[in-house]
């Protein structure tokens, strides 16, 4: 029988007559013995014991146990010196780059409007706190994930309330990522007329049906990689896009007569205050998607060893990726939000994009927003279509079906043109 995503990815080491909640817990953390397996033809054709991390590991709720490329230290799965293919402060660098772009994205348009809408000490209040937050959530996440062996959010939720919970987590996650990519889709059909007046192409036809084809040709094909590490390239232009639309606000912010706030905020309905400026930063600093593969490719990075410093080494070089990068967007979101209230005051629009379209010197920095949108896509897309993938299979009790890559491939090509659609 065809082996399914999820045991490709979590390799079963519970018998049939064990619960899954018994084997998870007589597990020992840094320690995890994994039997021998059958090489079998999983559902992505990839017949290997080899590092294919993806996106986020996906499993449905009766596969939760811990992948053996990522955790087994066993001597016979511990990685050779020449395994190793880069060094670790390559990877340190890696991990920091796409865990950042795992975070800037649509929400990043919205971090300038929460600066107009609050007290500023309430927005940089606010700011601090949940950046610092969804870091240690984000750094939890990781803990609990070698604690207990678990590597996803429906796993968790079998192992703490059950089948039905899980369920529910799962769909919950499916609607949250959707909206994110949909959101992505939205700023890149509103960028439409922009770019299609910026290349110098005069056409009768609606910019959108020219520029939405040119991005799943240019974008989908990212989102079918199996290997994370394989987006770095991706995360190092998003990067640059972010920190260049940061500099270029600044920058003209330095340079212009400050705007009048005609009306500055108060401390009327604080609480209903905080709760939205919140809620937007809470959307700017998610990280989990994906923290959990980026810790297993730096512990792949890393000197291998059956000790449990390995471990706790790359725990530590993780928990500090985590914090740095949250302190990064903290220090960025901060000097981000403050110039672009001072270059628009109270004009400023939920969307600063609204606010660039009516200045010439700004439409640079608007293509570097549409570079850090298209390529923190496929980071949220990797998730989607496994979630998706593995959320059928379970609520159909399908999981031994064998589903080939170009038949997956052709179904998220069909799940992008769709939203595409709808957008």
């Amino acid at each position: 029988m065809a082996t399914p995503e999820g045991e490709r990815l979590l390799p079963t080491t519970a018998r049939p007559s064990q619960g899954v909640y018994d084997a998870l817990h007589q597990a020992k953390p840094y320690a995890v013995a994994v039997p021998a397996t059958a090489r079998q033809k999983t559902m992505c054709t990839c017949e290997c014991t080899c590092a294919c991390e993806r996106g986020v590991p996906i499993i449905t709720s009766i596969h939760l146990h811990t992948p053996t490329h990522q955790h087994s230290l066993s001597p016979s799965n511990a990685l050779s010196p020449e395994d190793t293919s880069v060094s670790v402060p390559f990877a340190v660098v890696m991990t920091f780059m796409t865990l950042f772009m795992s975070v800037v994205g649509a929400g990043m348009l919205s971090i300038p409007f929460t600066f107009a809408s609050a007290p500023i000490s309430v927005v940089m209040m606010s700011l601090l706190a949940v950046g610092l937050g969804m870091g240690y959530t984000a750094e939890l996440l990781v803990r609990v994930h070698i604690a207990t062996n678990v590597s996803t959010f429906n796993g968790l939720a079998e192992v703490a309330f059950g089948s039905v919970v899980s369920k529910i987590v799962s769909a919950t996650t499916i609607f949250a990522i959707l909206g994110a990519c949909v959101g992505c889709i939205e700023i890149v059909t509103d960028l439409s007329p922009f770019l299609v007046h910026f290349v110098g192409i005069e056409t009768l036809y609606n910019p959108t049906v020219i520029v939405l084809p040119v991005f799943i040709v240019a974008v989908y094909p990212l989102t079918l990689l199996k290997n994370i590490t394989a987006l770095r390239f991706s995360s190092y232009v998003g990067f640059v896009a972010s920190i260049y639309l940061v500099v270029a606000v600044t920058v003209r912010a330095a340079s212009s007569t400050p705007a009048a706030i005609v009306d500055p905020p108060t401390y009327d309905d604080l609480p209903l205050k905080i709760a939205h400026v919140a809620s937007v930063f809470n959307y700017a600093f998610v990280s989990h998607l994906n923290v959990i593969p980026l810790y297993a490719n730096l512990r792949h990075a890393m000197q291998p060893s059956v000790q449990p410093s390995t471990a706790l080494s790359a725990l530590s070089l993780m928990r500090g990726v985590i914090y740095t990068m949250s302190i990064f967007c903290i220090v960025m979101y901060a000097v981000f939000g403050t110039h672009a209230l001072t270059l628009y005051g109270s004009h400023i629009q939920g969307n600063i994009l609204l606010n660039l379209e009516n200045d010439r010197v700004m439409e640079f920095p608007r293509l570097a927003v549409l570079v850090t949108i298209l390529f923190s896509f496929p980071l949220l897309f990797h998730p989607f279509m496994l979630l998706v993938e593995s959320f059928a299979l379970q609520c159909m009790g399908s999981e031994g079906v064998y589903v080939s890559r170009r038949v997956k491939a052709m179904q998220s090509l069909v799940r992008v043109v769709y939203r595409c659609r709808v957008v």
